[in-house]
């Protein structure tokens, strides 16, 4: 059972979280957040320690988000192409991923420019666990298995370059970029060993 001090910390974590999908973490100041939130920045501290605690609480959440709809995508199919495709059409390409995206590269800028600490697990967690579940399941296809590491990479980086793409320049045809990617990964045009 949770007290209300906990349930009213969860509550302003979740709104704190929605409050940085909408403004990002550039100039992040506790006051105009908690004014938002209709709270002060003296209770914000109080729930979570410190400015870099709630930070780190935030990016948390983002990428707990971004992982469970990795996981799930990857679980609903034998094929990590096909379910790669599905977390595309279905997750990453919704105009309600747009922010998340945003804000997810934003934080990933910060994590390795070295000046922001607070943000360097949140790039270890998202880009290291993305690429393990995809050579989890790369590895379980005998075309892939030998390279599985590398190809999983290589296929994590394009679709993290495709994003950026389609949050910065809505004029490329990312979508058409992505199938021409699955395409080279297929079992009969897999890279060369």
């Amino acid at each position: 059972m949770s007290s209300p001090s906990s349930e009213r910390r969860d509550a302003l974590l979740a709104q704190a979280t929605a409050w940085v999908l909408e403004h990002g973490f550039h100039g992040l100041s506790l006051r105009p957040m908690a004014q938002a939130l209709g709270t002060s920045a003296r209770m914000l501290v109080y729930h979570f320690g410190s400015k870099d605690a709630l930070v780190a609480q935030i990016l948390e959440q983002i990428a707990a988000r971004w992982m469970v709809a990795m996981e799930d995508h990857m679980a609903q199919s034998d094929d990590v192409l096909e379910a790669l495709r599905g977390l595309w059409t279905g997750v990453l390409r919704q105009p309600a991923s747009r922010a998340v995206h945003a804000v997810a590269l934003e934080a990933w800028a910060l994590g390795i420019s070295g000046r922001a600490p607070v943000f360097e697990p949140f790039v270890a967690q998202v880009s290291q666990g993305w690429v393990v579940l995809v050579e989890r399941g790369l590895a379980a296809d005998p075309a892939h298995k030998p390279h599985a590491s590398r190809r999983a990479l290589l296929l994590v980086a394009a679709v993290e370059g495709l994003l950026l793409y389609h949050v910065t320049d809505e004029r490329f045809d990312v979508d058409g970029a992505f199938e021409e990617l699955l395409g080279l990964f297929g079992a009969r045009n897999a890279p060369p060993a």
